[in-house]
């Protein structure tokens, strides 16, 4: 009988613990499958949020935008029309035309500033509320040649001591630019205090312009003498480049000069054979 009892009990024991291995297999085999299935309901539910259509809040405001091209900063089409200030046409090289306005300072969100609009409507335009222009001498310089394209000369208002800072303004098919040599504005400053240098700016035949400056002829002689070089550019895409130059005087007198090329001396004679006003 005790033999008996001991295997019976023995029996007991293993079946307790078969029964609790079990319970183990079960739970850990029902926490595995659980995991397995979390991540496919929450991709399911991911894909509903992002396939759902916006409400009406969500959706743009058309009033708020507009085409890149339709508005230059803050300057739109009504605002340019609703502007005070000379407006004028101005050719592009190859052919075509655009409508450029310039906007003085206080006068809007288009202020301080020239404002071209494209034959499709579209605004580029150049800040120019740092350059003191005086609207006054706008004028269209016109280069010889088909499809040349034309300039807005501007000059700024009189210095202080005498003298103004011409301003050239191209149109080209990306807006506008001002024509600069070694990121200077291509004319020099004229002074109007009597000790100028000799210069002037035409359009020759061949195109482009052309400037003749004059420098003091060294070693200085009895009588004052210059020596003077023409320089050609050509403009394209609003920006100037040297095609030739070349020495036209050699030690010329200063009186002798004054008489034969009064125009070196002429701050009034930039692009007179070749200029218009503006809006003309």
């Amino acid at each position: 009988m005790p033999s008996e009892t001991g295997a019976s009990r023995r029996a007991a024991t293993r079946r307790r613990r078969t029964s609790r291995l079990g319970a183990v297999v079960l739970t850990v085999l029902l926490w595995t499958s659980g995991c397995a299935v979390t991540p496919s309901t929450d991709r399911a539910d991911s894909d509903s949020r992002s396939s759902a259509p916006s409400t009406p809040s969500e959706s743009p405001d058309p009033s708020a935008s507009s085409e890149p091209s339709s508005r230059w900063g803050s300057c739109t089409p009504q605002d340019l029309d609703a502007a005070d200030g000379p407006s004028g046409k101005l050719a592009i090289q190859g052919g075509g035309s655009v409508r450029v306005t310039f906007v003085p300072a206080g006068t809007g969100a288009c202020e301080g500033a020239l404002v071209a609009r494209g034959t499709e409507g579209g605004l580029s335009g150049v800040d120019v509320s740092r350059m003191d222009l005086d609207q006054e001498t706008a004028r269209v310089v016109s280069p010889a040649g088909d499809d040349a394209g034309q300039l807005l000369r501007i000059d700024s208002a009189p210095h202080p001591r005498g003298g103004f800072q011409p301003h050239l303004f191209a149109a080209k098919e990306a807006g506008l630019a001002e024509v600069e040599l070694d990121g200077r504005p291509l004319l020099p400053f004229v002074s109007t205090d009597g000790g100028a240098l000799p210069m002037t700016a035409t359009c020759p035949e061949g195109g482009g312009l052309r400037i003749l400056s004059g420098s003091t002829s060294k070693p200085p002689g009895i009588l004052l003498a210059w020596d003077v070089r023409s320089t050609t550019y050509d403009i394209t895409d609003g920006e100037a480049v040297e095609t030739s130059t070349s020495q036209v005087e050699d030690h010329a007198a200063d009186p002798l000069l004054r008489e034969q090329r009064p125009e070196l001396f002429d701050t009034g004679s930039l692009f007179s054979g070749c200029s218009q006003p503006w809006g003309a």
